[in-house]
């Protein structure tokens, strides 16, 4: 886990840092075994509770200076803690999953990154950080403690951050979840401080949207980098509650589908199960017949099957009628681009 934080003095970044990077550690093996729409109960966790799971930590590369610390950070937390609390949110702990399936290699695929575009609009004449970019370089720094959870798009990205259908091509171009937009607006900052920032975002998949803002005030003695950071921080907690209260909305329609899913083996549909329990939207998978080479399956959803066919396909999974019977495979067929991608 790479920290990199900044505060009134080496020993207070330092301390900042382990305990952020506690948190962060433990969110990312959460965010790997825990469906999306359960991890809001971890979010609020104390600083004590997440502290008392951790078992031991190491410290790698560690560098300071009069206000910053950086480092390299290896958490390795209790297992008996860890596997207690996953199994209260229905997830199967890590020692449970390899040993019911004999190996390793059943553990979930981590999930599609989430592609970050990050606008920072200036007040009239302002070059906000000497004419870099503190609210792009804030998001990159998060994006390198997330552990491949978050990436920054490249390129000139802010003039499709309002086009729908080209931020899905971007998602599906760089193999991610969905697009975060966020914009921050700077007022005029007297002396080269930073005033308040007020933020908007905006999160989208093909089948999922979500917005919101809030404005930040930067504390005393804050400096702009650190204030930056904060900020993005905060904004992503932020867009991933709402992006979790989009989907969990009480007009959000649920249906059941009966399907047959395509196998090797019982290996192969183990594998398969988890995947197919990380899409989102999907509530719950009964197996109604098993055979050496299909599963007769009763899917749980939320929103209309054009919506699941599209969740599907996004995690490399096909849908599609076959004579009647709905058919689930894995989707082995290399994406093309659109027409707006092509050259």
């Amino acid at each position: 886990m790479h920290v990199d934080v900044t505060a009134e003095n080496a020993a207070a970044a330092r301390g900042l840092a382990l305990a952020d990077g506690a948190r962060q550690a433990l969110m990312q093996l959460v965010e790997r075994y825990v469906a999306e729409d359960k991890r809001g109960r971890f979010a609020k966790m104390s600083q004590q509770q997440i502290e008392d799971m951790v078992n031991d930590f190491s410290i790698r590369d560690e560098k300071t200076s009069g206000v910053r610390y950086i480092a390299t950070l290896d958490y390795r937390f209790k297992a008996s803690r860890v596997s207690r609390l996953l199994a209260a949110a229905g997830a199967t702990p890590p020692a449970a999953t390899s040993q019911a399936a004999g190996s390793t290699t059943d553990v979930p695929p981590p999930p599609r990154p989430i592609v970050v575009i990050p606008i920072l609009e200036a007040g009239p004449g302002q070059a906000p950080g000497g004419g870099a970019d503190p609210w792009r370089d804030a998001w990159q720094a998060l994006a390198e403690r997330s552990d491949g959870r978050y990436v920054l798009a490249s390129g000139d990205t802010a003039a499709i951050a309002s086009d729908q259908e080209r931020l899905n091509a971007l998602v599906r171009r760089t193999g991610g979840d969905s697009a975060l937009v966020a914009v921050a607006s700077v007022g005029d900052a007297p002396e080269g401080g930073t005033q308040g920032i007020n933020v908007r975002f905006h999160r989208q998949s093909s089948y999922r949207q979500a917005t919101g803002g809030q404005t930040y005030l930067p504390s005393d003695g804050e400096t702009p980098q650190a204030f930056f950071r904060r900020v993005a921080v905060a904004t992503q907690a932020e867009a991933s509650t709402a992006w979790r209260q989009a989907e969990a909305s009480p007009s959000t329609q649920r249906a059941r589908l009966q399907l047959a899913v395509v196998v090797s083996s019982l290996s192969d549909w183990l594998q398969l199960q988890k995947q197919i329990r990380q899409v989102d939207g999907v509530r719950g998978i009964d197996t109604v017949l098993m055979s050496r080479r299909e599963m007769l399956v009763n899917l749980s959803f939320s929103g209309s099957v054009e919506d699941l066919t599209q969740r599907l396909e996004d995690a490399d999974l096909t849908l599609a009628d076959n004579g009647g019977r709905r058919v689930l495979r894995r989707d082995t067929t290399p994406i093309e681009p659109t027409e707006s991608e092509k050259p």
